[in-house]
């Protein structure tokens, strides 16, 4: 059976995340496990913190991803099945291992304001998720609720495609949701494609043939702002973007105005790496 694993620290925006998780396990007929990681405590000094303070930090936990869980269960009626852990050690380490043993359909993670969303993709642990997770990720905005995903968006370069681009994870997610696929391709200069970006852009439309997706070129100074404003502008449920070195994640975790409007965005953001 699927499964979607959502991290939670017992925020509202995790909180919200668990929500959109349950909704979206619905359409894809999943079961969602919870997870919390209690991070061992690193002292400031030499003195070692207190033995009993991560063993109370793990019976907390416990009890507060239980209400978690009983809460979720009494708004599905119990149609999804629910499952929980509590994990302890570095939370990036812990659930990228815990990945490899439930094998997700996805990892669905929130993501609140400029602090949340700093952790998420600078944090010591955080960005290992955001760059580095071997599973599909959903970053679910704060304010964003979960509805019926008919229209998914692929940002995507078109630089050594066939070596890059997951084509069956992406052929997987659009069929599992039945949604019609939306590939945008950016250029930065008003020029013409090279003979190779089009000979690219025509095996993509091949690889893809078969999901009948739309693309969409255009041109822009400003690529990742163009890429926001044509996904709220067409309504996407959901933004794929292919984390890979010196590609489109790079580009918006590394320019000051961009981060701002990923931690602007209405629309959640999955990355899939290559």
């Amino acid at each position: 059976m699927k499964t979607l694993i959502v991290p939670v620290d017992f925020s509202a925006t995790s909180q919200n995340a668990a929500n959109y998780a349950l909704e979206f396990a619905k359409v894809i007929k999943a079961s969602v496990t919870l997870v919390n990681v209690c991070q061992v405590p690193v002292p400031f000094s030499e003195v070692s913190a207190p033995p009993y303070s991560l063993t109370e930090l793990i019976l907390d936990a416990e009890v507060r991803i239980k209400e978690m869980k009983d809460n979720l269960s009494k708004k599905t009626g119990e149609i999804v099945e629910l499952y929980t852990e509590v994990l302890e050690g570095s939370i990036s380490t812990e659930l990228e291992n815990f990945c490899k043993v439930i094998q997700p359909f996805a990892v669905v993670m929130g993501a609140s304001g400029a602090g949340a969303m700093e952790r998420l993709i600078y944090g010591s642990h955080s960005i290992s998720a955001a760059k580095h997770l071997s599973w599909p990720l959903i970053l679910v905005p704060r304010t964003v609720k979960f509805k019926n995903i008919t229209k998914i968006g692929l940002a995507f370069d078109l630089l050594n495609v066939k070596q890059t681009l997951p084509i069956a994870e992406i052929k997987k997610i659009v069929n599992e949701c039945n949604a019609q696929l939306h590939v945008l391709h950016v250029v930065s200069k008003k020029q013409e494609f090279e003979d190779e970006a089009r000979k690219e852009s025509a095996w993509l439309k091949e690889a893809l043939d078969d999901i009948k997706p739309t693309f969409h070129f255009m041109n822009s100074s400003n690529v990742d702002e163009t890429i926001n404003d044509f996904s709220v502008y067409n309504q996407l449920d959901l933004l794929m973007v292919i984390p890979k070195k010196h590609g489109l994640i790079d580009r918006i975790i590394n320019k000051s105005h961009t981060k701002k409007l990923i931690l602007e965005t209405q629309v959640p953001l999955m990355s899939i790496h290559e």
